[in-house]
């Protein structure tokens, strides 16, 4: 007979297995601070790449566009205003990605926190089967279910 609890539980592990299961494994795989950390490295250096990128442009548009010349831009004054922004940029992705990736650990954490619980409810489940199903071996008589109630005494 189809067990349809037994179904819906195992419907419910493979799903989340299918959508979360390798993501929340590499994800936990880390202590909490130590993912944070390395994510808030790629961030960080994502960010200085992109303001040295941006400077490129600027400098770009100041010498091909603007037609300034080269020896006249005051490199150490653009170099201070530009690196204040880098600094800035740093900070707030720093913050910003701290916050999204310790909220993205904490929700890894309960998604596998569900699935431990559904396992344990899946195996539960079958013990409770398995325990019925001797109940039944053990108490129920051997006798066969049929009486011949057509024979004369």
């Amino acid at each position: 007979m189809i067990d349809e609890e037994k179904i819906k539980l195992m419907s419910k592990l493979a799903i989340y297995e299918k959508n979360y299961g390798n993501i929340d494994g590499k994800i936990n795989g880390y202590y909490k601070s130590d993912y944070v950390y390395v994510q808030n490295w790629w961030t960080r250096l994502s960010v200085t790449i992109a303001g040295f990128f941006i400077i490129g442009l600027i400098l770009f548009y100041k010498i091909f566009v603007e037609k300034v010349d080269v020896f006249s831009i005051n490199y150490k004054a653009y170099g201070i205003w530009l690196g204040s922004i880098i600094v800035v940029l740093l900070i707030v992705y720093s913050v910003l990605s701290s916050y999204v990736h310790e909220k993205r650990y904490k929700a890894s954490e309960e998604r596998i926190r569900n699935y431990l619980q559904m396992l344990r409810q899946l195996d539960e489940h079958k013990l409770s089967v398995q325990q019925e199903e001797v109940k039944k071996e053990a108490y129920e008589p051997n006798l066969p279910s049929t009486r011949d109630d057509h024979q004369l005494l």
